[in-house]
């Protein structure tokens, strides 16, 4: 089994960095290679939800499933994929370091399926691990910041009583 740990400072309170990273429909959006991640079935966000992805590193494309094994808002949540090429778990951990900022620890441990897939998996991921993480921190940053100023902005502008 392989092991990642990254620790990613965020400018956004812990609360509004929990909330993006587990809307899964974000993910496409800062994590590498995912297509896309949603919900199967049910839409509420809890241990046990079902989830299905797509999947493209470098030529290699699959589906993936899993489901929430660990969820507590605002402070973890924990994604397991039992289905596809790579199985495995990713935890996104979130501590307040200040009134408007968060620090995400992420740890990621997988395994790769013995098959052709998983083979040309272990060529690709080898290759481009440390890019796709630098990616994957730099688009989180970027995002979870927008959002933060967004909601900063609503309230601004927000009718005073």
């Amino acid at each position: 089994m392989f092991r990642v740990d990254r620790v990613v400072e965020l400018d956004a309170p812990a609360d509004v960095c929990f909330e993006y990273v587990a809307d899964f429909d974000n993910w496409s959006q800062f994590m590498f290679g995912v297509k896309s991640l949603h919900p199967v079935g049910t839409l509420e966000q809890s241990s046990g939800t079902r989830l299905e992805a797509k999947v493209q590193l470098g030529p290699v494309g699959f589906k993936s499933g899993g489901y929430i094994s660990d969820y507590e808002a605002p402070t973890f949540i924990t994604v397991a994929l039992d289905r596809g090429p790579i199985c495995g778990y990713a935890t996104w951990r979130f501590t307040p370091t200040g009134p408007r900022s968060a620090r995400c620890a992420v740890g990621i441990e997988y395994e790769l399926s013995n098959g052709l897939t998983g083979r040309a998996l272990a060529k690709v991921i080898n290759s481009i691990l440390d890019p796709a993480l630098r990616y994957t921190e730099g688009k989180l940053r970027e995002q979870v910041l927008e959002r933060y100023e967004a909601r900063a902005d609503l309230k601004d502008d927000a009718p005073s009583s």
